[in-house]
């Protein structure tokens, strides 16, 4: 396996990590302040409500940079350039289509149908300019797909973070200046033509020769590409499902205090899943390269000794979170009432871990191409979660939707973890010991945290801080210990040091 490389793109997912950081813990409390928890809990909808759109690339960009980059190590150009440009003329004509679609919105009730407050026409707007964002960044994200293919993903990875980076800044400028929800809107939309052809141009000038053009097409090669790519976008769905379509629910049913909570609390142990996912997003393109080789004992390496170390991450991280919310929620929103329930939290937590989980065994899937029966199993496991939500929820609130989520993500991780084993059965067979470890010790973290949280509840912040931070280091420690962590980093201190004596030789 390369090092060099994954390092690269583990710097460029930590980058990414970090600005996700910063958007979470900035938007929330700028437009509590400037218009308040039930008009942030608004926003969130209008994001929510066209967050399906982003579905309709319909998994093309991941499986075709998967297979444009074994194409172009293969030296197949010309079967490159086919793929490459009807792919494209693919999303373009999606995305010009569906436009004038949701232009509709003009016409349409949107604000009742969402149960909000705001006007017509500001929803309208609104609703029509993150659409047109979300389509804008369909052929973008293939775009910065492509620097993959001749061995850049780190920068590709980059340019999206800069896309980021522009999409946080205008809507913090123009929140802070309490502009109408529609403008924002349309300020996003100005900034992603920005990116857009700042990300073109760079292409351009690293890579002329596979520049992306609409001068080809192939009827067999996009059925070609529909065929597998409609399990990706089965995937994709699924990220509609379980994160924007229960907003909505939740909107419609509890309202939207409840909702702007929802993904305030959601969004704490997100920081916690985006720093695990450094590592996993990191070995994605380097699963990519392995598989094309067949190399078989380096992927499997690599997945032995990424495994131990997310697994040791995963605990300490998702409870030190549970038992430093009551103090982030006070220092970073000031107080807001109603926002920290233990119970609510515990099981987010819960949650975070499953998921945490699930993505490092998927990432080896997505990768590979390997993906249609866990995008099946994903997508109807989703759907039963979505219809038992609009029973549990009048009736369990909050606690019975998550409480549906943990099962589904349990069970779907459980099922790929088997998947995981079949692909690299080649190698020898996958330890299921990590992931029974995990079944044990994590209940029995989060039960102490409990604990834990209840003892300190009254104490000052400062001191609940400290107990929080002390606690994690306690579950590092034993994490460390139970999955083995000191087996990976003697592996990785032997293959530095042969390095070093290559370089000195």
């Amino acid at each position: 396996m390369n090092i060099q490389r994954i390092a690269k793109q583990f710097a460029a997912s930590a980058a990414s990590q970090v600005i996700i950081l910063g958007q979470t813990l900035l938007l929330p409390p700028i437009f509590i302040h400037n218009y308040g928890l039930a008009s942030y809990g608004e926003w969130v909808v209008l994001s929510a409500a066209v967050g399906y759109l982003s579905t309709l690339q319909f998994g093309m960009q991941t499986y075709v940079n998967n297979e444009l980059t074994m194409r172009y190590s293969r030296g197949e150009m010309a079967e490159y350039q086919t793929m490459q440009s009807t792919a494209l003329r693919m999303l373009l004509g999606i995305a010009a289509v569906v436009a004038v679609v949701i232009s509709s919105v003009f016409f349409l009730p949107v604000n009742r149908w969402l149960h909000l407050g705001l006007s017509q026409p500001v929803v309208a707007t609104a609703v029509f300019f993150l659409g047109l964002q979300v389509l804008a960044n369909l052929p973008m994200s293939y775009f910065a797909g492509t620097f993959m293919v001749f061995g850049m993903s780190h920068r590709g990875t980059m340019w999206q973070n800069i896309s980021r980076v522009m999409m946080v800044t205008v809507a913090i400028v123009m929140a802070w200046w309490h502009a109408a929800f529609s403008a924002i809107a349309v300020g996003q939309f100005c900034a992603m033509m920005i990116y857009a052809a700042l990300v073109l141009a760079d292409l351009k000038r690293l890579e002329p020769t596979i520049f992306p053009t609409l001068r080809y097409w192939n009827t067999a090669t996009a059925r070609a590409i529909l065929q597998p790519s409609g399990y990706f976008f089965l995937i994709y769905t699924c990220n509609f499902l379980v994160y924007q379509l229960p907003l909505l629910i939740l909107q419609r049913m509890l309202g939207s205090v409840v909702v702007a909570s929802f993904n305030i609390m959601r969004s704490i142990f997100s920081m916690m899943r985006q720093a695990l996912a450094v590592l996993t997003t990191s070995i994605g393109p380097e699963v990519t390269n392995l598989f094309g080789r067949r190399d078989w004992a380096s992927l499997g390496n690599l997945y032995e000794f990424s495994e131990r170390l997310l697994f040791t991450l995963i605990p300490p991280l998702n409870v030190t979170a549970l038992l430093l919310a009551p103090v982030l929620l006070r220092l970073w929103l000031h107080k807001q009432p109603g926002l920290y329930s233990l119970p609510l939290y515990a099981v987010m937590a819960a949650v975070s871990c499953a998921i945490s989980l699930k993505d490092h065994k998927t990432q080896f899937q997505i990768s590979t191409n390997h993906h249609r029966e866990m995008a099946r199993v994903a997508f109807g496991s989703y759907l039963v979660m979505i219809a038992a939500s609009l029973v549990a929820i009048p009736r369990f609130g909050l606690m019975g939707f998550l409480v549906l989520w943990f099962a589904t993500e349990t069970g779907q991780a459980v099922y790929v973890l088997w998947l995981n084993g079949r692909l690299l059965a080649e190698g020898g067979p996958v330890s299921r010991g990590p992931a029974l470890r995990m079944l044990l010790f994590l209940p029995s973290a989060l039960r102490v945290a409990a604990m834990i949280e209840h003892r300190i509840v009254r104490i000052p912040l400062p001191q609940q801080g400290l107990v929080a931070i002390a606690f994690g280091v306690v579950l590092l420690g034993v994490s460390a210990y139970l999955f083995d962590l000191k087996h990976v980093l003697q592996w990785y201190a032997a293959r530095r040091a042969r390095a070093q004596q290559a370089l000195v030789g």
